[in-house]
């Protein structure tokens, strides 16, 4: 057995990021899990969206960049 590591860097932008996101919960893991938006960090994350129409997508991903996790419910 070997190991091997590669190291990139990468840069996204946030809309990269959403997009990721979405792909994740939209065609992966819907079918069997839901995100537990009763949690502490979900409502504050939708306080702090600055938009009127802010997508889930937009709320997980602020949840992600200040240090909280996404918690779901299978």
């Amino acid at each position: 057995m070997f190991e091997i590591i590669i190291q990139k860097k990468l840069k996204f932008t946030k809309e990269d990021l959403t997009d990721i996101l979405s792909s994740c919960f939209d065609g992966g893991c819907y079918y069997w899990a839901i995100i537990d938006n009763d949690r502490e960090e979900w409502n504050i994350a939708k306080n702090c969206c600055k938009k009127h129409d802010c997508t889930v997508e937009d709320i997980m991903l602020w949840i992600l960049l200040n240090g909280y996790n996404i918690h779901l419910i299978d």
